[in-house]
């Protein structure tokens, strides 16, 4: 592995960056539990996500939803850019801002910790809903 790397970057060649976009939606989209939120500077706010839904598009639009408003197609809804280079994730709902670094546990699990210009301080648990 190491020889490869080494004669790419004396013959020229580029390696690609991994990209994380369709991590979060699948090519579709993709559902996300919030399963768990540590609390961050506004401890209050610990259970603000108790069941409730991320759902990614590939088009860029996000829902946060209940699970009991899901079918009405009701919650917050909002655009979202993944940054791979830096594996920032960034969410507008309207005017309010959630700004993120991920990490990846597996493709099933990433967590979400609030940068700086964040609208929110919770670090966020997501699990993806297993296909059927």
């Amino acid at each position: 592995m190491i020889l490869v790397l080494v004669s790419s970057c004396f013959h020229g060649n580029r390696l690609d960056e991994v990209k994380y976009d369709k991590l979060f939606h699948g090519g579709q989209s993709r559902i996300w539990i919030l399963s768990s939120v540590a609390p961050g500077d506004d401890s209050d706010n610990s259970q603000r996500f108790k069941n409730e839904l991320l759902i990614f598009s590939s088009n860029g639009n996000v829902l946060l939803s209940d699970f009991s408003k899901l079918y009405q197609g009701e919650g917050k809804k909002g655009t979202f850019s993944v940054y791979s280079t830096n594996k920032e994730l960034d969410i507008q709902f309207g005017g309010e801002r959630w700004f993120f670094t991920f990490e990846v546990k597996d493709e099933h699990h990433i967590i979400l910790k609030p940068n700086d210009g964040s609208n929110t301080s919770q670090i966020l648990h997501l699990f993806s809903v297993p296909e059927i």
